[in-house]
């Protein structure tokens, strides 16, 4: 992860969140049929690449904002990386879509918060993230001025 990426992972909204940090944390898994409907949304919105493996899929741009899918037979993981460098409304509007067809929230680890997939919500937590700071002035946020 690069200091100007905001990472996000879509849970359940009744999931109880265990207490976590950025090295160890692991998204409640979504049930299978969530991949279904994840696919049928990103493939409408997203350009999606090539599946990287047979259970893992990306959507958007892997240098940029991205969207990753990975399919266990009994279960889906579904996490999003913002590019806070680039303009990220639209991808912010697909991904709140996208939270709430699933009936899912968006959890920060980083902040250890809990989002509402609304896109104001995610744009106030993404200009208050270490990424945003970073992309607003990296010299200043690499020598511990910001």
């Amino acid at each position: 992860m690069a200091a100007w990426h905001f990472d996000l992972w879509l849970i359940p909204i009744d999931q109880t969140l265990p207490l976590a940090t950025l090295k160890d944390f692991r998204a409640p898994p979504l049930p299978r049929e969530s991949l279904t409907i994840a696919k049928d949304r990103l493939n409408a919105a997203l350009p999606p690449m090539r599946p990287l493996a047979s259970r893992w899929t990306i959507y958007g741009d892997p240098d940029a904002s991205m969207i990753e899918l990975y399919a266990e037979e009994s279960h889906t993981e579904v996490w999003a990386r913002i590019d806070a460098r680039q303009d990220s409304d639209r991808f912010c509007m697909v991904l709140c879509d996208l939270a709430g067809a699933l009936a899912c929230q968006l959890y920060l680890a980083e902040a250890d918060q809990v989002i509402e997939p609304r896109r104001r919500h995610l744009h106030m937590a993404l200009m208050q993230s270490s990424a945003w700071t970073f992309a607003l002035d990296p010299v200043a946020y690499l020598d511990g001025r910001r």
